[in-house]
């Protein structure tokens, strides 16, 4: 009897579910400090005048010690507005984190300016712009920003829980042409429908209150999006639909794609200070925030 125990105990047990840490949000940031590569493809259209544009993003984060950690990336865009093409470098980005609690991070961000100036390669940065409402100054031309922000995510109770809830807070200085202060929210959250499997949405809102010649106070931007776990990371996809008048007169719309290569964030160390209660003496928690 002792020796069938643990094949019984095997084959009664569940299948086992991904942990919700393991979905990265849709627009906000991720607030696992572990290293990971990703690649990020969007396409983007509108109309008045009719513009269809990729962004292609490869980006890197490097883990600094326990709960700090710092990326790196670029990108490029192509652009097509009759009857002309072009193609330009986005903004290059440099974030700098650190994780305070299992549920908050601080973050900063500085943009630099690579994307295009002018001719055709500044046409297709500008055109991308106007059609980003979740981050225009991703491939604004000879645009410097910097931005601070907070976020602070929670999951449901329990080892496996079924959902979580992601809230991000900042303020971004752009640096181009004029110079913009903008105010940045996300709210968001997601569903796991199935052990691999978490359906996800997010609103993101630029408000623009605090520079008086700004055309439009609030910008909002809703995602709606699913994120796959697969043995070597996760797979995100996602369909943006701007929500103002000036934005869905123009049919604009993006659809993402994302890979994000790294390990379970199971393991991440968290600060003491939010240490969790469950003790299990033969397992590691699979809990990362």
């Amino acid at each position: 009897m002792i020796a069938l125990a643990p094949i019984a105990l095997a084959i009664a047990a569940p299948v086992r579910a991904e942990p919700i840490d393991d979905a990265p949000p849709l627009v906000m940031a991720v607030i696992d400090p572990r290293a990971a590569l990703s690649v990020d493809a969007l396409w983007l259209r509108g109309t008045s005048p009719s513009v269809d544009g990729v962004v292609g993003k490869l980006a890197y984060r490097h883990q600094l010690g326990a709960h700090a950690w710092i990326e790196g990336g670029l990108g490029v865009a192509w652009a097509a507005v009759a009857p002309e093409t072009g193609l330009s470098l986005t903004n290059a980005t440099v974030d700098a984190g650190y994780r305070l609690t299992r549920r908050a991070a601080i973050r900063a961000r500085l943009g630099l300016p690579s994307a295009a100036g002018g001719g055709r390669s500044g046409s297709a940065a500008a055109s991308i712009t106007a059609l980003r409402v979740d981050d225009p100054a991703h491939s604004a031309p000879s645009t410097t920003s910097v931005g601070a922000y907070g976020d602070w995510r929670t999951d449901g109770p329990g080892d496996r829980p079924k959902a979580y809830a992601q809230l991000e807070a900042g303020i971004e200085l752009w640096s181009g042409d004029t110079f913009t202060p903008v105010l940045r929210v996300g709210v968001g959250g997601g569903v796991r429908v199935a052990p691999r499997l978490i359906l996800a949405g997010e609103l993101t809102t630029l408000a623009y209150i605090l520079d008086a010649g700004a055309p439009e106070d609030f910008v909002h931007a809703l995602d709606l999006g699913a994120t796959i776990r697969i043995p070597s990371g996760t797979l995100t996809t996602r369909l943006e639909v701007p929500l103002d008048r000036a934005f869905r007169s123009r049919d604009t719309f993006l659809v993402g794609l994302a890979y994000r290569w790294g390990r379970s964030t199971g393991d991440v160390p968290v600060p003491s200070a939010e240490a969790s209660l469950r003790i299990h003496p033969t397992a590691r928690s699979s809990r990362g925030l």
